[in-house]
């Protein structure tokens, strides 16, 4: 990792209603304005989206969360984004088809967050949580998180959550089946 240190925010995935979902997005303001200044605000190097590949398909609820994730991301911030499988010591035989299946699936018809987006095997041990840092830590982050950008606009309160892209797309029902980690 070349002596770079990382601030990891690991957020429990969008399962709840609603109005536990914008909780939830209200944690992770607070989480993201404690880590900076109002008038200097932490700077996100990457946005990780976590899918069990013993899940198979990408179901309708993580499509509903890779869509809230989105949100949070925005257009600007998608070549910061990765997505990462996990699980794979119960994937069994048919695990690297699935994964093959569903990384076609995601990058073709809900990721498409930029051409190269980038995809990791996490195989639940050190040295692949280190390869994923690596990599990571390899790129340097070129813009700032939407949802950072629209939270100092709004403010990190609940009413403010729900002025967010993420927070709308969660109040307009949208439920979640992933987790999400924003280094």
């Amino acid at each position: 990792m070349g002596g770079k240190g990382f601030k990891l925010i690991d957020t429990p995935g969008l399962e709840g209603s609603a109005a536990e979902n914008l909780n939830l997005l209200k944690d992770i303001a607070r989480s993201l304005t404690e880590l900076g200044t109002p008038t200097s605000p932490v700077k996100v190097s990457w946005a990780l989206f976590f899918h069990r590949i013993t899940d198979g398909r990408f179901s309708g609820t993580a499509r509903s969360h890779l869509d809230i994730f989105k949100q949070i991301c925005g257009k600007e911030f998608t070549p910061q984004a990765a997505f990462v499988t996990t699980m794979w010591n119960r994937a069994g035989r048919n695990g690297r088809e699935r994964y093959e299946q569903l990384s076609d699936e995601i990058e073709e018809k809900y990721f498409r967050l930029c051409s190269n987006t980038i995809f990791f095997r996490f195989q639940n041990d050190q040295s692949s949580a280190k390869e994923v840092l690596d990599r990571l830590g390899r790129r340097a982050a070129n813009s700032q998180l939407l949802f950072v950008d629209e939270m100092r606009k709004s403010g990190p309160s609940l009413s403010g959550m729900r002025k967010t892209s993420a927070g709308k797309t969660v109040l307009k029902g949208q439920k979640g089946g992933g987790s999400c980690v924003i280094l």
